[in-house]
């Protein structure tokens, strides 16, 4: 549990809790569903405001070009080298924001969202969660706390049966 003025600033918390420290600065990758452009360009801009540099897969890089936005388009994995987990290994981005179509096991999505985990870097798969945590970064994240830094007692996490 993170605790925060915010729900931004706690997410921070709950990262930091387990090890990621997302701060500004760095570069974020972006791999966004058609259905969520839109809110992407939102996201992008509060990341660049907030100091991020910005990695694309094509189709979200040209919403974000579109909408006067500069941004570097990586390949998917299909698309040849270097691609997106070459980012992701090479301890090349410091977060993920991957918004999938659906939960196709074999998708790139599930690759990414699988090496960001495998690899310790905050992948987040809810445009709303992300825009918090964007927006609690810039508000001072890094004073936001985990429960148990706070000497309140941590009973577990329970996963939702969420679709």
């Amino acid at each position: 549990m993170g605790l925060g003025d915010n729900p931004g600033t706690a997410l921070a918390g709950i990262l930091r809790s387990l090890g990621m420290r997302p701060r500004p600065g760095g570069r974020v990758l972006l791999s966004v569903a058609n259905r969520e452009k839109r809110r992407a360009v939102l996201l992008a801009r509060e990341l660049s405001e907030a100091g991020y540099r910005l990695a694309a897969t094509r189709g979200t890089a040209r919403a974000l070009r579109a909408a006067g936005m500069e941004v570097e388009e990586v390949n998917k994995l299909r698309e040849g080298r270097p691609h997106v987990l070459d980012l992701i290994r090479n301890g090349e981005v410091q977060l993920v924001v991957n918004i999938p179509r659906g939960r196709h096991p074999h998708s790139d999505g599930f690759y990414i969202r699988e090496d960001a985990a495998r690899h310790g870097i905050p992948c987040l798969t809810d445009m709303e969660a992300a825009l918090a945590l964007v927006r609690g970064i810039r508000a001072g994240g890094e004073e936001a706390r985990a429960a148990q830094e706070a000497g309140l007692p941590f009973t577990g996490v329970s996963a939702g049966g969420g679709g």
